[in-house]
């Protein structure tokens, strides 16, 4: 097909406009909004899907709306088409502004096909947003057409919003709660995984034998796994979740994002089985001398990114908001400290309470009432008093 200056075209997943310059057999193009500094060259001969035309829809009366609605649509068109011909296609798709530190595990990924990445940076420096962005991108890419994210119980909450508000990406949780549920629901032949395309699973949920060898054989192209630390352990429950990572591992096409802000907590066996998620030659990491790991740590550098906080703030200042803290005394008074005394006194003159025990009781009721019911639930949870007034008279 032959294509005119001007001409609206598609290729490599996205819009561009025929510079002048172009040929039968070259085209130069540039992004729909953009300079002569963007223009790139095409070779429609050696493009994977082949170049089409293509052009936008007139507009349909049934579609009108308030001025308002309109310039939110104007807005969403031209934060899509503004990095048009940039290395990411993703930037037009996320709720936030990403930091330069942030892209430093998306510019690693780019470079591995497939991407095995160690994410190993502080609390707080952003880890969840940068595999989000790895995960966003790797879709816009067309790389990728599913993703699961393997995760401890208490995060599956905490991803399923982080995805949907930070990077528009509506997700399932698939844990012991919502898996019968689902399940029932799947057509004949069908497993959870063929029918939701982004899913958040709860690691615990998912390391029994019977469902590790199913999730396995069906898991997703895409996986990062968080608190990853938790599955390199060959003792206890960490045996069964190193299984798990170590089958979805063995797969060499198949794209793992692992993240923990601890990955070397003293133990060498539990730290090489983390490495070995990554790549089989980083396995041994424990029983090669340190002129043989000075090698392999070359070859690591290319999988593994760690950054503390104060790297973060040498090398970008103003990154982290100044933390100024004192401690005020403050006098509890009336039934507030009256709890206080119960809780003293259940400790003392029952042989039942653990020291620690109340010392848990005493910290919940510092954050709150609602906190020390919380905890009183939890303690009681075989009884079968629930409502507070019970839990109240328990305690009494």
């Amino acid at each position: 097909m032959n294509f005119t200056t001007g001409n609206v075209i598609k290729a490599r997943g996205r819009d561009w406009v025929v510079l002048t310059g172009s040929s039968q057999h070259r085209l130069r193009v540039g992004p729909l909004i953009g300079s002569e500094a963007d223009a790139i060259y095409i070779l429609p001969s050696l493009e994977k899907q082949p170049v089409q035309a293509s052009s936008f829809t007139d507009p349909q009366p049934e579609n009108r709306a308030n001025y308002r609605s309109a310039s939110i649509f104007r807005d969403s068109i031209l934060l899509t088409l503004g990095a048009g011909a940039g290395a990411f296609r993703s930037f037009g798709k996320y709720s936030f502004e990403p930091r330069p530190y942030q892209l430093v595990p998306m510019l690693m990924a780019m470079k591995q096909s497939p991407v095995r990445l160690l994410i190993a940076d502080d609390v707080g420096i952003g880890k969840t947003i940068e595999a989000g962005m790895i995960a966003r991108e790797w879709l816009e890419r067309g790389e990728i057409e599913r993703i699961s994210i393997i995760t401890p119980p208490h995060l599956v909450e905490q991803w399923k919003q982080e995805l949907e508000d930070r990077f528009h990406l509506q997700s399932t949780i698939i844990n012991s709660k919502s898996a019968p549920g689902l399940e029932a629901a799947l057509p004949p032949g069908k497993s959870l995984f063929d029918m939701y395309s982004i899913t958040i699973v709860s690691l615990d949920f998912m390391k029994s034998e019977r469902r590790r060898d199913d999730f396995a054989l069906r898991c997703p192209e895409f996986v990062i796994v968080d608190e990853a630390h938790t599955a390199a352990s060959s003792r206890g429950d960490g045996q069964l979740r190193q299984a798990l990572l170590t089958k979805l591992a063995a797969r060499m096409d198949r794209n793992i994002i692992l993240l923990t802000a601890t990955p070397h907590s003293g133990d060498e066996t539990a730290f090489a089985n983390l490495l070995g998620m990554l790549d089989e030659r980083f396995s041994v990491w424990n029983q090669i001398d340190e002129n043989q790991r000075k090698k392999l740590r070359e070859q690591l550098a290319d999988h593994f990114v760690q950054r503390r906080r104060a790297d973060i703030k040498e090398f970008s200042s103003g990154a982290f908001a100044v933390r100024e803290s004192r401690e005020i005394s403050y006098k509890m008074k009336g039934e507030y400290w009256n709890i206080f005394l119960s809780i003293i006194s259940l400790y003392k003159e029952s042989d039942d309470v653990h020291v620690w025990t109340a010392l848990s009781l005493l910290r919940s009721a510092t954050s709150s009432p609602a906190a020390l019911i919380t905890s009183l639930m939890s303690g009681i949870s075989g009884r079968t008093c629930s409502d507070e007034e019970e839990i109240i008279r328990v305690t009494e």
